[in-house]
């Protein structure tokens, strides 16, 4: 049984395409077997990744009925998508039957047996498409994306006790150990020193982290 993994923010811009495009290229290059789920009809995965989404059956016509699920899932050089475009708009309406929040997790069900991994990008929403999400990964051991919230706070803390001017010393044992984990959260080499690039690496993810919070 494939592990799901659901992307989801109801803000758009904060890299839920990304993040999917990402995990699925990371875990592929792990040996394992990936699906991604593009439920956005922007259609934005499937596009990112170089697949032609204008013109092939989706996860529309799955969840519709009209196409095998098997039919819809294209490759791609970071693993099998389901894609979708901008008839998925048309999910909200049309979809309007009860028990509709179990037709992603229906669907999912026949191919889950293939993969180690189904990743699922979302649509900036709180309606139809994102609950059915949640359906599907009802069961599951379900994993938050805490990271940038532990960042978020550790780099708060970091940014509120050092100046530029103290970039190569850390006297305070509390906020040496933010910084470490700060490091650590980013893929840095965990020192406890900052140097001038990492600095301004840091200043610019605060920066970005605020924008989005």
């Amino acid at each position: 049984m494939s592990a799901i993994i659901t992307i989801t923010n109801q803000k758009g811009g904060v890299g839920k395409t990304t993040t999917s495009s990402a995990l699925m290229d990371g875990l592929r290059s792990r040996g394992a077997r990936v699906l991604g789920v593009d439920l956005d009809p922007q259609g934005s995965l499937g596009f990112c990744l170089g697949l032609d989404i204008e013109h092939c059956a989706t996860i529309y016509d799955a969840l519709k009925g009209s196409a095998p699920i098997r039919d819809v899932i294209m490759h791609s050089e970071c693993g099998d998508i389901l894609p979708s475009n901008i008839l998925l708009s048309a999910a909200e309406l049309e979809f309007n039957r009860p028990g509709r929040e179990f037709l992603l997790k229906n669907c999912l069900a026949e191919v889950e047996e293939d993969y180690d991994y189904i990743i699922i990008d979302t649509p900036p929403a709180l309606n139809v498409l994102p609950c059915g999400t949640y359906t599907a990964v009802e069961g599951q051991e379900c994993e938050v994306l805490r990271i940038v919230q532990a960042m978020f706070g550790s780099l708060t803390k970091v940014m509120s006790n050092f100046r530029p001017c103290q970039m190569n010393c850390c006297n305070d044992g509390e906020t040496y150990k933010n910084l470490q984990e700060v490091q650590r959260l980013a893929g840095l080499p965990v020192t406890g020193i900052l140097d001038r690039s990492t600095w301004a690496y840091m200043v610019q993810l605060y920066q970005a982290l605020v924008t989005r919070s």
